[in-house]
């Protein structure tokens, strides 16, 4: 039988979205919330107990809807939250007196039972209480009126090994009683000892709605395995971008308006930002950034695509604006008179081609370069300076041969060469990193620190 029916539920937030999220929670069966946190739980939680106001969808109890027998239902349902943040300064026997006197089927009997079981002190404030007391007193007045449905957010929270096992076992026996019991977590154990059905939930979004045996088989551990990979490249680059970055770092990716400029050779601009991310290294190496990174627990090729991480980051940034001053250029000044007589290399589609390429020159010939010491970056970046300035020159030259001025057309004219360039930069971009990056972990395995 289904007790709680949720439909296309969402939840708009500026900085997050509960997204279409649909489940089922039946009679007799242990669901558990699984996900990181931040990852939509309690939110959903809250909107299932109308402590917040979905933006849409449909949450249904006993086949009753929810916003037409709110007071009706929740005299069925139990609900507790980690920790208890109400009246910190009254005694435990005060809460539980005044809040029975709203449940017509209170059961003074478990009530008595749970007291005895938590060994929880009536006489106390919930000031006075430890984090895990806190839990069981919230988990003790949900228990005690006969609840036909326990939702629960982190039960667990603060709960020692032995206490943890204790309620999961109190799971199993209203279980068996014909309770529903829906707790969220984040502790996978906690879900292999005692639930029957898991709900996944990532970035606000329903990943899984499945028994336990078919969501570790056919989920669990390539989902958990992708999350963490992703958690691990955000940490990662956050440490670059907060701890080796500079301001310059980030001021430098605004070379890419150079591409604005007419009679200028815009390719410095792509040299002008590799600078900041120059910028960026002598930073790390002043303050020991590579000895810091291969302390935390993470491996040494991630300290390595940190590195790449984050000067892929500032490249294509910029790249952007470059992006956007092309095609600025190329409809909105199409004729104007100082782009039309343009000596130099116009903005255009070959140019931003020429750049990824000579963005992955740098990732190859000055990362990689770095990484044959994690130290020493003088001479990269010297060797760097006169393979960028080849480039530039030998871009700034080409469209001065008659038969490859085609490169060098102002406007859309020649199309489909200069895409199938643009193309072929960054296809170029992405070799020559992946192969920098390759060939830089293997030297920093190799490094003594």
């Amino acid at each position: 039988m289904s007790i709680l029916e949720v439909k296309n539920l969402r939840k708009e937030y500026p900085s997050f979205l509960l997204d279409d999220v649909s489940f089922n929670l039946n009679a007799g069966r242990i669901t558990g919330f699984a996900g990181r946190n931040g990852s939509g739980k309690t939110t959903t939680i809250k909107s299932v107990l109308n402590l917040i106001h979905p933006s849409g969808g449909e949450i249904t109890y006993f086949g009753m809807p929810l916003n037409k027998n709110e007071a009706e239902i929740k005299r069925r349902i139990g609900y507790s939250t980690g920790t208890v943040s109400w009246y910190p300064r009254k005694k435990l026997k005060s809460i539980a007196e005044v809040t029975k006197s709203f449940y017509p089927n209170w059961d003074e009997e478990a009530y008595r039972k749970y007291l005895e079981l938590f060994k929880l002190d009536e006489n106390k404030t919930p000031l006075e209480l430890s984090e895990g007391m806190k839990v069981k007193f919230n988990l003790l007045l949900a228990l005690s009126h006969k609840a036909e449905i326990l939702i629960l957010d982190e039960p667990t929270s603060g709960l020692d090994p032995f206490s943890r096992d204790e309620l999961l076992d109190i799971f199993i026996t209203l279980r068996n009683s014909g309770v529903a019991v829906f707790f969220s977590t984040h502790i996978i154990s906690d879900l292999e000892k005692c639930a029957d059905d898991i709900v996944y939930i990532s970035d606000g979004k329903i990943r899984a709605s499945m028994p336990v045996s078919d969501f570790r088989s056919a989920y669990s551990q390539q989902g958990e395995n992708l999350e963490k990979t992703i958690l691990r490249l955000e940490y990662i680059l956050k440490k670059e971008m907060a701890l080796s970055a500079s301001i310059l770092s980030y001021l430098f990716i605004l070379f890419g308006l150079m591409f604005f400029i007419p009679g200028y050779p815009i390719l410095c601009g792509v040299f002008f930002v590799t600078l900041g991310i120059f910028q960026s290294f002598q930073n790390a190496r002043e303050a020991n950034d590579i000895v810091f990174s291969a302390l935390l627990p993470i491996a040494k090729k991630d300290v390595v695509k940190g590195k790449f991480l984050f000067s892929c980051f500032i490249e294509l940034c910029s790249f952007c604006l470059m992006a956007i001053a092309t095609l600025i250029r190329m409809t909105v000044l199409k004729d104007a008179v100082p782009y039309r007589n343009n000596a130099m290399m116009n903005a255009n589609l070959f140019a931003l081609g020429l750049t990824l390429f000579v963005f992955g020159l740098f990732n190859l010939v000055f990362i990689g370069g770095f990484f044959k010491t994690a130290y020493k970056f003088g001479k990269p970046f010297v060797t760097h300076i006169i393979v960028t300035f080849i480039m530039i020159t030998i871009g700034e030259a080409l469209h001065h041969f008659p038969k490859l001025g085609v490169l060098n057309v102002f406007g859309f004219e020649h199309f489909g060469l200069q895409f199938g360039l643009l193309i072929l930069g960054a296809v170029a971009y992405i070799l020559l990193t992946l192969l920098s990056y390759k060939s830089a972990c293997r030297n920093f395995e190799r490094i003594d620190l």
